[in-house]
């Protein structure tokens, strides 16, 4: 993974595609955003309900329910965000599916 971060970019060209409504094929080194989280949703996540990586918006992730399988860990301003808080949360969540 750290090897590959030089050679990963902001896909801003997918993101004038998304605004105009055009289809992109989704290069895993250069993605946006949200495009990103859908990705590694669908990758991780077989059969997860949603539209294209080139085409998720933040709120298509945030709507998800539990019934996607996803699990929102944090809400709010990033400037509040409680590393320890997430990580325990995550241990409590592994422990109950092992």
């Amino acid at each position: 993974m750290e090897k590959q971060k030089e050679k990963t970019q902001y896909n801003y060209r997918g993101l004038l595609s998304y605004a105009l409504g055009k289809k992109e094929e989704t290069d895993p080194m250069r993605m946006f955003c949200s495009q990103f989280v859908m990705y590694l949703l669908q990758k991780t996540c077989p059969g997860l309900p949603g539209k294209e990586p080139c085409f998720t918006s933040p709120e298509d992730i945030a709507s998800l329910g539990a019934e996607s399988g996803v699990y929102r860990l944090y809400d709010g301003k990033s400037g509040l965000y409680q590393k320890e808080k997430i990580r325990e949360t995550i241990n409590m969540l592994m422990l109950k599916n092992p």
